[in-house]
């Protein structure tokens, strides 16, 4: 029954600067069997008007009865009109001046485009020139618009953990990494119920020991695994380049696990950002780097990883943000942090966190951790799988303020 139309319309007139011109915009609103009536009004984005700091400046305002919008007003640079019909379906086009940051100039035939800033992309400029003109009034909002989006993208919650699911039964991989098993032939990491299942087919009709997914044979010895992996690192494999990197650090070759973890990061590998991270920490391999701890700690969350959003969360809170601690180990205990759920509780203990967001957190934590089960998995459990060991050791010391 409601119907809207909103018409904005750039017209380049005397006395304004040409590179600017001004905007008039009009609304139009009906209602059934009522009176009409029309609102529309004239700014002039201007940047360098003294009478007003935000540049904007209200030129003319008309409200009549009845009043149609003003059609012969020149619509030579935007225009955007939505409505709003009886069956509430939309229709929506959008099409958006752009002007350059610095000297005002928009996109046109004479620049065809306009480059972003690099850092916040809240703003263009039409050459590098006006860019370094704008850099000094634009620095201070360029970052604190790149701190915003580096919040949004650090605090939006994971669909899953780093490990996604088993590609053989399509259930959640456990985060204990006892409970499945990287094979060396194609770098896929096999939970151990479709382990054990395939190994007891293989006994039950006597055939060759295969890989669980690939069907490769398995191999003899671990020379021939590490081939195999070597195959896979000159591929590009990230997780095996991770794998050869965490056998480095298992046999305290720290500078080759470095090599190794920060290839297998660049190459987006989750796992790796957060032994990255323990290195740093721990100065093995590398000189300590707090700064490059928490990057790299901030990746491997941003990634899904739950211990290293735990670690960051023991960051945050003996820095004294609160707050932000919270959230992370909300975060990682809906991703089955068993850690965070210790830490969520202690904190709800002390005040710091609110029985809704624990009992949340909780519910959470249980539901993830359930659908990691199956009737494989847990048949498999007596008879568990050998595998190396080697991967980097959690962090679990933390311990809120004593009093809120």
């Amino acid at each position: 029954m409601f119907r809207y139309y909103f018409h904005i319309m750039a017209d380049s007139c005397s006395g304004v600067d040409d590179r600017t011109g001004s905007i008039c915009c009009g609304l139009w609103v009906s209602f059934p069997g009522k009176t009409k009536w029309s609102i529309f009004f004239f700014i002039s984005p201007r940047r360098r008007l003294a009478a007003n700091p935000l540049g904007v400046v209200v030129v003319a305002c008309l409200i009549g009865l009845s009043l149609p919008l003003p059609s012969q007003l020149p619509t030579t640079h935007i225009m955007m009109m939505m409505s709003g019909a009886d069956d509430g379906e939309a229709a929506a086009t959008d099409m958006v001046e752009i002007y350059c940051a610095s000297c005002g100039i928009a996109a046109g035939d004479e620049i065809k485009s306009l480059k972003k800033c690099g850092a916040c992309k809240s703003v263009r400029y039409c050459s590098v020139l006006c860019q370094k003109d704008h850099r000094s009034r634009h620095k201070g909002e360029c970052k604190k618009r790149v701190a915003e989006l580096r919040d949004e993208m650090l605090f939006k919650q994971p669909e899953c953990s780093h490990l996604g699911d088993c590609p053989l039964c399509l259930l959640p991989l456990s985060l204990n990494y006892d409970d499945s098993t990287m094979m060396s032939c194609c770098s896929k990491l096999i939970c151990d119920g479709c382990s054990y299942a395939s190994m007891v087919r293989e006994v039950e009709g006597s055939l060759e020991h295969k890989c669980a997914f690939c069907r490769q044979p398995m191999p003899d010895s671990e020379e021939e695994a590490d081939l195999n992996v070597m195959k896979r690192i000159k591929a590009n494999d990230q997780v095996a380049t991770r794998e050869k990197g965490a056998k480095c650090y298992e046999y305290k070759d720290y500078s080759s696990a470095f090599k190794y973890w920060t290839k297998a990061s660049m190459l987006g590998d989750v796992e790796a950002h957060y032994r990255l991270a323990k290195l740093y920490r721990d100065g093995e391999g590398v000189e300590k780097d707090s700064k490059k701890e928490w990057d790299h700690l901030e990746e491997a969350s941003i990634g899904g990883h739950p211990d290293a959003r735990h670690n960051l969360g023991v960051r945050e809170v003996s820095k004294g943000r609160i707050e932000r601690g919270k959230k992370n180990f909300i975060i990682a205990a809906t991703l089955g942090n068993h850690e965070s759920i210790k830490a969520l509780k202690e904190g709800y203990v002390k005040g710091f966190v609110r029985k809704e967001e624990f009992g949340a957190a909780l519910r959470a934590y249980q539901a993830v951790v359930e659908e990691t089960k199956s009737s494989q998995r847990e048949a498999a459990k007596p008879d568990p799988i050998p595998r190396p060991a080697g991967l980097a050791a959690k962090e679990i010391n933390f311990w809120w303020p004593n009093n809120k």
